[in-house]
C-alpha cells in the first residue's frame, strides 16, 4: 500500500498524474492513459452473485502499484511482464480479483494470465500451476492441487 484513500479519492486538478508523474490532463489528476485504466472499472458481482462496489481509491492504488517508472509501463502482478493498452495482445491489462468477488484485492494483469486464473484464489492458482510443471517434468500430476477437488485427491 503506497498511499491512503483520501489521497486517491481527491478529485482536486494536479499538474502531474497521481499514479504515474506524468502531465495530468487539463482539468484533471490523472494522465490521459491512466485515465483510460482507471475509466475501465465497472461493476463486478461476488461469487454469490451479489453487486461488488468499485472502489476508485483501490483501482488507483493498484495501478500506482503496477506502475514501472523505469520502463514507462504497467507490469501485470503476478509476472512482472510489460502490459499493452492494445485488446488483442495477450498483455492486454485486465483487471483481475486476488480473492474473487474482493474488491479490495484487485489488480492489473495480463489478458492470458487472467484467462488463466478464472476464478481462482492466488494460492489455488499457484498450487494449480506448480502441479501442471510438475506433470511436463514427468512426474505425476497432484490430484488435490485441482482447485475444489482437494476432499476427492485420489
Amino acid at each position: 500500500m503506497g498511499r491512503d484513500d483520501s489521497h486517491w479519492n481527491d478529485r482536486s486538478p494536479t499538474a502531474e498524474c497521481k499514479v504515474c508523474g506524468e502531465k495530468s490532463m487539463k482539468g484533471a489528476d490523472l494522465c490521459r492513459r491512466c485515465r483510460r485504466f482507471a475509466k475501465r472499472v465497472g461493476s463486478h458481482a461476488d461469487v454469490g452473485g451479489r453487486q461488488v462496489k468499485v472502489s476508485r481509491a483501490t483501482r488507483l492504488e493498484a495501478l500506482w502499484n503496477a506502475w514501472h517508472p523505469r520502463t514507462g509501463t504497467f507490469v501485470c502482478a503476478y509476472t512482472g511482464i510489460a502490459l499493452s493498452d492494445d485488446a488483442a495482445s495477450r498483455r492486454y491489462a485486465r483487471w483481475e480479483f486476488g480473492t474473487p468477488g474482493d474488491e479490495s484485492s484487485v489488480a492489473l494483469i495480463s489478458d492470458l494470465i487472467n484467462r488463466m486464473k478464472a476464478d481462482m484464489t492466488p494460492a489455488e492458482f499457484r498450487r494449480l500451476v506448480r502441479a501442471l510443471a510438475r506433470q511436463y517434468d514427468g512426474k505425476p500430476f497432484d490430484k488435490r492441487a485441482f482447485p475444489g477437488d482437494q476432499a476427492q485427491a485420489a
